[in-house]
């Protein structure tokens, strides 16, 4: 599945826009074993809670999973829900993750 933005585009969006939110939709288990520094964890059967965190559906929102497959499903969830500024990173593969 294609990724809408490069890792190296969004490491870059990411340092240059604060407001962005980098959204990891594996589940809680997968998150403990390694995440993204910075980003949420709300796994894809959880995503509808996404409302509690971010209720501004204009923010800009970037998902990943481990392989990609999950965020891309969670791209079209977020757009259907109404969000506007939603970009699928894909897989992790090529970040430093930080454990628990």
């Amino acid at each position: 599945m294609k990724s809408d933005i490069s890792i190296q585009e969004a490491k870059n969006l990411l340092a240059s826009n604060p407001s962005v939110k980098l959204i990891d939709v594996r589940t809680v288990a997968e998150y403990a074993t390694g995440h993204i520094e910075g980003s949420v964890n709300i796994p894809l059967s959880n995503l509808i809670e996404i409302y509690k965190q971010f209720p501004d559906r204009q923010t800009p929102i970037l998902v990943h999973c481990k392989s990609g497959g999950r965020s891309y499903q969670a791209k079209d969830i977020l757009v259907s829900l109404g969000y506007t500024n939603v970009l699928n990173i894909g897989g992790i593969n090529g970040w430093p993750l930080t454990r628990v």
